[in-house]
């Protein structure tokens, strides 16, 4: 987030609000084979499998797919699934 606003870019600050929680995500050896996926649907899936009961945003077929395979709740970003 910090590289879009050096570009001039509007993103919130995480800090100015509550309801947000900014974590480090430990990734696992499996997910790291996956060579097509970008460091952003490694950790949501990371995160995902760290938590019960969440919703997964994943825009990325393939990260869908296996989303659906560990039996996540799944969305998009306009909230098709």
């Amino acid at each position: 987030m910090e590289a879009g606003r050096l570009q001039g870019e509007d993103v919130p600050i995480p800090s100015q609000y509550d309801w947000i929680e900014v974590r480090s995500v430990r990734v696992p050896k499996l997910l790291e084979l996956i060579t097509d996926f970008g460091l952003g649907e490694v950790q949501v899936l990371a995160l995902a499998m760290e938590e019960s009961d969440c919703l997964v945003i994943l825009d990325d077929l393939l990260a869908r797919e296996v989303a659906q395979l560990r039996g996540l709740k799944l969305t998009g970003t306009a909230g098709y699934c």
